[in-house]
């Protein structure tokens, strides 16, 4: 027994250290793996040493190491059950999304202010309005023209570090005139933008809003039954993006057994994955395009638009662009779920020609020039997000367009 519970240590020592080479495990994880098998061997010294006192101890002591050998056993085999169903690592959250943002009863998910993280070679920084990039100022100073960045994950930058993200290189390329905040939130659609502008945006006194969506409302293309809020869909596609808790148990989301048996349970529509989930998600596809999600995407665009105007902003409209070279072929990756990959760029034209079909009033920009670029590849870091370079370049096109067309003080 003995020798068996050392042979556990060394593998489980093995297993964390192949795992942790690319830096897919969170250490404290691997740290609890590692100690509970270490506990397993000391219980085997106690039952040695009970043994040595009496039958009724080892009986005793016996059982205990049973009962905790099998545990064990069923959480080794979650771990690799967990990865084989889902696809992914239990443990692997995105840079630990869960420590820099934290749920919000009227937007999901909210980053938190002052935190950083490191990992898979980036660095997340929030500063202390709980956005990305260097501390700012709300004090508008004379002659320098507010912009405010809203958006999803492209905007608020997933894939980059801080000082990568578009909407910095944007406020490097634009000079002193200009201050830029990054005020985009991953997984954001424009219903979550609507919320943010009527509540957040004044905070910052803007004089110009960069509109960067779409793409998260396009999601919701063909879902049957699709609520004017997104709330009976997308809701929960936020809720996974950020990797918040949908776990049966509050805060068993390190244990692959809980995790294992919480997937099955709503892969089976038996269990919420996210408050007020709409259980059973069926499409209704008639066509390449869905016009309740599109008509539902130009209202949120003419609400926003008013909200924006209301605070005494103009806002700047900017089309999609996503890595089409990639995005080919009858199957989906996944985020889009009744679209596949081949007609993604067909949808996505659709929903720019929303963005540019509401733009036709004096008072609201359209930035067509972002569509005039070529686009390839090596722009992107994967399907959907820029990389650096990426960024760099829709910056310097975005700055362009701005000092072109923005005027230095608004009638």
């Amino acid at each position: 027994m003995l020798a068996i519970a050392l042979a556990l240590v060394a593998d489980v020592n093995f297993v964390a250290n192949l795992i942790t080479a690319d830096g897919q495990i969170s250490n404290m994880i691997c740290r609890g793996y590692i100690h509970t098998a270490r506990i397993f061997l000391g219980l085997n010294g106690i039952m040695l040493l009970m043994f040595l006192i009496g039958k009724v101890f080892f009986r005793f002591a016996a059982t205990i190491v049973l009962v905790l050998g099998v545990a064990l056993a069923v959480e080794g085999a979650s771990v690799f059950i967990y990865k084989a169903a889902f696809g992914t690592w239990h443990f692997a959250y995105p840079l630990n999304y869960r420590e820099i943002f934290e749920s919000h009863p009227r937007l999901v998910t909210v980053p938190k202010p002052n935190v950083a993280i490191e990992g898979y070679g980036k660095q997340i920084r929030h500063n202390r309005f709980g956005f990305r990039g260097d501390q700012k100022t709300l004090v508008s100073r004379p002659g320098v023209r507010r912009i405010g960045a809203v958006g999803d994950s492209t905007t608020y930058g997933v894939k980059v570090s801080n000082g990568e993200t578009w909407p910095e290189y944007l406020d490097r390329e634009l000079g002193d005139e200009f201050i830029v905040f990054n005020l985009g939130v991953p997984g954001y659609s424009t219903a979550e933008l609507i919320v943010q502008a009527a509540y957040f945006l004044p905070e910052f006194a803007l004089d110009l809003v960069i509109v960067f969506a779409g793409t998260n409302d396009a999601t919701n293309m063909h879902v049957a039954g699709l609520a004017p809020d997104y709330s009976n869909y997308y809701y929960g596609k936020l809720y996974q993006s950020i990797a918040l808790p949908t776990e049966i148990i509050k805060g068993t989301e390190s244990i692959a057994t809980i995790r294992v048996l919480t997937g099955l349970l709503q892969k089976a529509g038996l269990v919420h994955q996210f408050p007020g989930q709409n259980m059973i998600i069926e499409s209704v596809r008639s066509g390449l395009i869905d016009e309740r999600a599109l008509e539902i995407f130009r209202r949120n665009l003419r609400s926003l638009i008013a909200l924006i105007q209301a605070h005494g902003a103009r806002p700047l409209l900017v089309p999609q662009v996503l890595n089409y070279e990639r995005l080919q072929g009858p199957n989906g990756y996944g985020w889009f779920p009744f679209v596949a990959d081949g007609e993604i760029k067909d949808v996505m034209a659709a929903y720019n020609g929303v963005l540019r079909e509401v733009s036709n009033d004096p008072n609201v920009y359209y930035a067509e020039g972002i569509l005039n670029e070529e686009w390839s590849d090596a722009d992107f870091a994967d399907l959907t997000h820029f990389n650096p370079a990426g960024n760099l370049k829709f910056a310097r096109i975005l700055a362009r367009w701005i000092q072109a067309n923005v005027p230095v003080k608004y009638p």
